[in-house]
């Protein structure tokens, strides 16, 4: 099954992070004036990186959560492609007959690492936190921006190396392209690398994965448990 980072637009068009942080901060003015109101109690919004796999006609069958939850959509989510796997942030609700009620879906680029014959780009990023869960490293950064400028993201993999103690380590690196050196601000973005495509050649627990990352004062490696 393909994984795809296009933007999921059958719920949410043209939506960026700072459409999705804005929303739920309306979102949570409202409840709290109803709170103020009748003391409904808060619905409890979710807000999570998932997977959403779709089915040989492109409609999407579960929504799979990083803690391994798998909920049906509440909502009908269809005309995408078919046999594909997207990655996506999501605020959403689980109701009481165990769906997921999405409000909010954004697209999270996610790369399979590849080798680069002709080298990497290592634009700069901030770093504001990144960690592994069963399936991704997932990073959350800053990206410098400026009017109409792309930047183009992706994983370099260095392959994996043995080390004296007999344990594994896969090296990845931040792949960043950029056009243009003037920023004019910092846009939060989430990244996902997958790692199930290594599954049969590390042991969960005892190898391990790093990560290079170019930042503003200079690389960046971060390591952690596979």
């Amino acid at each position: 099954m393909p994984i795809r980072s296009t933007i999921i637009s059958k719920l949410m068009n043209s939506t960026h992070l700072r459409q999705l942080f804005c929303g739920m901060l309306v979102c949570c003015g409202l409840l709290l004036a109803a709170c103020n109101d009748d003391d409904a109690p808060f619905p409890p919004w979710r807000f999570e990186l998932c997977e959403l796999t779709t089915d040989a006609r492109g409609t999407v069958e579960q929504v799979r959560f990083d803690d391994g939850r798998s909920l049906s959509p509440l909502q009908p989510i269809s005309a995408l492609r078919p046999d594909t796997l997207y990655r996506a942030l999501a605020l959403y609700l689980s109701t009481t007959d165990g769906k997921a009620d999405l409000r909010r879906l954004s697209n999270v680029v996610s790369p399979m690492p590849k080798t680069f014959e002709a080298g990497i780009r290592t634009a700069p990023v901030e770093i504001i936190t990144l960690w592994r869960t069963k399936r991704y490293l997932n990073l959350r950064i800053g990206v410098p921006r400026n009017e109409g400028k792309k930047h183009y993201f992706g994983f370099a993999n260095h392959g994996i190396k043995r080390h004296d103690n007999g344990r594994r380590c896969l090296h990845l690196e931040l792949y960043h392209e950029r056009i243009g050196t003037e920023v004019h601000y910092y846009e939060e973005t989430f990244l996902s690398c997958p790692l199930y495509p290594y599954a049969d050649q590390l042991t969960r627990g005892t190898d391990s994965v790093a990560i290079t990352i170019n930042t503003p004062t200079g690389r960046q490696r971060h390591a952690m448990t596979f």
